[in-house]
C-alpha cells in the first residue's frame, strides 16, 4: 500500500472532504484514478515524452480526479464520464451505433447523446486537445489534458459506466457501482499489481476509445451476476454493516462481503485497471507522435529533473516487481 505524505491547505482539506464524503459511485474513485494516471507514465518508451511526463508525475497523479471535482460546478461535465449503451443496443451487439460524433448526433440528436453519455467521444475530444497542446509545446495545457484524458480513459474501462443500470438500481443491487470500482480495489490493494507493459502507437484513436467501452459493456453481465451469487452466502446483517463516514453513520458493505465479491470476480477488476493504464500510456505516446514528436525535454525544470531521477528509478523497479510503493504530495489545481 502506498505511503502518503500530505501537505495541508484549506483548499486541499475541502477537496479531501469532498472525495471521501461524497458518493464515489460515479468514478473509479480517488484511489484508482490516481494510480492509473501514475502507472501509465511508466508505460512510455524512453524519449522526451517520457522524460517530460515522469518529471510531472505528481501533477498527473494528483489531478486525475479533477474532472469529478468539476461535476459540481460544470453542468456539462457529467455525461463525459459514461455511455448507456443498452439504451441503443440489444444484448452486446453495438455494431449499429455510429462511432463518430457527427454520425451519432445525426442519428440520435445531440440532446439524446448528451442525455445518455458520450465518454468514447470525450476521449477523442480530449486527445485532440492534447495533440494541439503538444504541437504548441504548451506545458500547462499538455499536463491539463493529459491528466483529464487519464480520467476519461479510466471511466471508459468501468463496466457500470456503460449501462443505464449504472448502480444496480434496476436489478435490486443498488450500491454495486462503488463496490466494484472503489471498495474492492481499495480493500484488496495489496493483491493488485499495476505494471501494464509498454505503450504502443494506436492506429485509430476513435477505434481504441470504442474498444475500451465495448470491453466494459461485455464485462457487465459478470459484474452483476457475481454479486448476486456471492450475496446468497451472506445474510443481511453479514453483507452490510454500519460504518462511520465523517460525523454520520451509514449502511455499507462489510469488509467480508467486499473481499468475497472481489475474490470471486478476480481478476476482472485488475484486468480493467491494467487495460486503462496501458491504453492511457498509448494515447499519450500516440498524441506525442501525431504532434510531430516535439522535444518536450525543453519544458522540464532542471531542478525537478534531478530530484525525480533517483526517486523514479526506485519506483519503476518496485512497480515491475509488483510491490509498488510511492510517496506523493496531494495538490489538485482546479
Amino acid at each position: 500500500m502506498s505511503k502518503l505524505k500530505i501537505k495541508s491547505s484549506p483548499i486541499l482539506l475541502w477537496i479531501l472532504l469532498f472525495l471521501f464524503s461524497s458518493n464515489q459511485g460515479f468514478s473509479w474513485g480517488f484511489w484508482a484514478h490516481k494510480r492509473i494516471n501514475r502507472a501509465a507514465v511508466f508505460c512510455l518508451p524512453n524519449n522526451s515524452c517520457f522524460d517530460f511526463f515522469k518529471n510531472n508525475l505528481d501533477y498527473l497523479t494528483n489531478n486525475a480526479p479533477a474532472p469529478d471535482l468539476r461535476r459540481n460546478s460544470d453542468p456539462l461535465e457529467a455525461p463525459r464520464h459514461f455511455i448507456d449503451l443498452d439504451i441503443y443496443c440489444s444484448g452486446h451487439d453495438c455494431d449499429t451505433f455510429p462511432h463518430t460524433w457527427a454520425l451519432a448526433t445525426k442519428k440520435y440528436s445531440v440532446d439524446t447523446i448528451k442525455k445518455y453519455g458520450y465518454v468514447p467521444f470525450q476521449i477523442v475530444f480530449t486527445y485532440r486537445k492534447l495533440v494541439e497542446s503538444m504541437k504548441n509545446k504548451d506545458k500547462d495545457n499538455i499536463l491539463h489534458y493529459a491528466a483529464d484524458l487519464g480520467h476519461y480513459v479510466g471511466d471508459a474501462c468501468v463496466p457500470l459506466h456503460s449501462t443505464k443500470n449504472y448502480d444496480g438500481q434496476l436489478s435490486g443491487q443498488k450500491g454495486i457501482h462503488a463496490l466494484w470500482e472503489s471498495k474492492v480495489p481499495e480493500l484488496m490493494s495489496n493483491q493488485f499489481h499495476f505494471y501494464a507493459g509498454k505503450a504502443h502507437l494506436i492506429d485509430s484513436v476513435q477505434g481504441m476509445a470504442w474498444t475500451l467501452v465495448n470491453g466494459s459493456f461485455n464485462a457487465l453481465d459478470s459484474v452483476l451476476a457475481v454479486e448476486k451469487s456471492v450475496s446468497k452466502d451472506f445474510s443481511e446483517d453479514k453483507k452490510y454493516v454500519v460504518k462511520q463516514r465523517g460525523k454520520s453513520n451509514k449502511k455499507d458493505y462489510s469488509d467480508e462481503f467486499i473481499t468475497a465479491y472481489g475474490k470471486e470476480l478476480n481478476p476482472q477488476i485488475q484486468r480493467r485497471l491494467l487495460t486503462a493504464t496501458n491504453a492511457l500510456g498509448s494515447f499519450w505516446y500516440t498524441a506525442w507522435a501525431e504532434a510531430g514528436q516535439p522535444d518536450l525535454s525543453t519544458l522540464i525544470d532542471p531542478k525537478v529533473a534531478k530530484e525525480m531521477k533517483k526517486k523514479l528509478k526506485k519506483e519503476q523497479k518496485s512497480l515491475k516487481k509488483g510491490n509498488w510503493d510511492y510517496t506523493e504530495t496531494i495538490s489538485v489545481k482546479e
